[in-house]
C-alpha cells in the first residue's frame, strides 16, 4: 500500500519481523535506527493508548518505539476504540510463573510458542478502564517482563486507513 498525500513526508522503511530484527539487526535500517519506527496495533483508544503484541513481540516493539525519534502507528479504522478492552498481552518469566499468574489474575496463558526472548505469552483479561493504572500494576508485578500497553507519550502520529481515505491523527 502506498502512502497517500497526507503522509508522504514520512520515511517508510520495511519493518522486519522479530526474528529478522534479532538475526540481522540494522540491515533493514530499523533496529537501532533512531529516526523512526512504525507499527500496527490491535487497539488504538481515542486518548492515544495502544494495545500491541498479538504476536508476542511487544517487548521488542516497545524498545524500538522508545528508541525512535518518531513512532508512527498505522491502523485500519476497525482498530479504533473509544476505550481499550481486554485482552492485553503480557510477557512473563517462566521462573515463578504460577506466582506471577496469581498476582495478575485474571490472566490466561496462551497456547503459543515462547516470545522471541523465551518468555511465556499470556493475556491479561481484567479491567482496562484506567490504562495508566493498569500499566503501573503490570510493571510492578514481579515476573512480568513487559506488557502490550503503549503509553500515548510514545506515539507521535496515528495513521488511520478509512474507507473514505487516510486520516492522520497527531498526538
Amino acid at each position: 500500500m502506498r502512502p497517500s498525500d497526507p503522509v508522504r513526508h514520512l520515511t517508510w522503511r520495511r519493518k522486519p519481523r522479530w526474528r529478522s530484527t534479532a538475526l540481522r539487526g540494522g540491515r533493514f535500517g530499523f533496529a537501532g535506527d533512531r529516526d523512526g519506527a512504525h507499527a500496527k496495533c490491535l487497539q488504538v483508544a481515542l486518548d492515544g493508548w495502544l494495545v500491541k503484541g498479538g504476536g508476542g513481540a511487544h517487548t521488542r516493539e516497545k524498545i524500538l518505539a522508545a528508541a525512535a525519534e518518531r513512532f508512527v502507528v498505522i491502523v485500519s479504522e476497525d482498530k479504533l476504540v473509544e476505550r481499550l478492552h481486554p485482552p492485553v498481552p503480557v510477557e512473563l518469566l517462566r521462573f515463578g510463573l504460577a506466582a506471577t499468574l496469581r498476582a495478575l489474575a485474571p490472566v490466561e496463558v496462551r497456547d503459543a510458542p515462547p516470545s522471541p526472548d523465551g518468555g511465556v505469552i499470556a493475556d491479561y483479561q481484567g479491567s482496562t478502564d484506567d490504562p495508566g493504572r493498569l500499566a503501573i500494576r503490570l510493571a510492578s508485578t514481579p515476573g512480568v517482563v513487559e506488557y502490550g500497553l503503549f503509553e500515548p507519550e510514545l506515539v507521535q502520529e496515528i495513521i488511520v486507513a478509512r474507507s473514505s481515505g487516510v486520516e492522520v491523527l497527531r498526538l
